[in-house]
């Protein structure tokens, strides 16, 4: 058997000290990617309101971001 440092599971980075450095960093990371997929189709669109833009941000990218947030530890 081998042991490991940190994995993901469930979308989530499961560290062996229970660092939540890692998982935060991971998800900061995957919120710049969607912020930058959306960039040109999305944020730069003058016809799109920005109710719908809000509505948007809301639902898609800091779902991305908070994912699994009701289990971190709190320190």
């Amino acid at each position: 058997m081998e042991f490991a440092d940190s994995f993901v599971y469930l979308g989530s980075t499961v560290t062996n000290n229970g660092d939540l450095k890692p998982e935060i960093k991971r998800r900061r990371a995957l919120l710049s990617s969607v912020m930058q997929a959306l960039r040109k189709p999305l944020w730069r669109q003058q016809s799109i309101s920005r109710t719908t833009k809000m509505r948007i941000y809301n639902t898609a990218v800091l779902s991305v971001l908070l994912y699994g947030a009701e289990t971190w530890q709190l320190t």
